[in-house]
């Protein structure tokens, strides 16, 4: 995940500096590019954020019993694939 961050603030700041370059290195097509990454790497990293403030409210609200939850959705996911490949 700290890849993908990287990336995205990357392509953030080239976007907003992108117009202050020299016209020879293509401020344009870089834009473009960085967008392009942006839409590419954006989806992954608000997930991210997401859900580690939905985790945080929820160990604030309840404590640790909050890591219940995933725990038991992570147990019923794997049995349920283990069923389908066994059929």
């Amino acid at each position: 995940m700290t890849g993908n961050l990287t990336q995205v603030i990357m392509d953030l700041v080239e976007l907003v500096f992108a117009s202050f370059d020299a016209p020879a290195r293509r401020p344009e097509r870089r834009r473009k590019e960085a967008l392009a990454r942006i839409a590419r790497f954006g989806l992954p990293v608000v997930s991210f954020t997401v859900g580690a403030i939905a985790g945080a409210c929820a160990t604030n609200a309840v404590g640790f019993m909050s890591l219940a939850v995933p725990t038991l959705l992570s147990l019923l996911l794997t049995a349920h694939s283990f069923r389908l490949a066994r059929s």
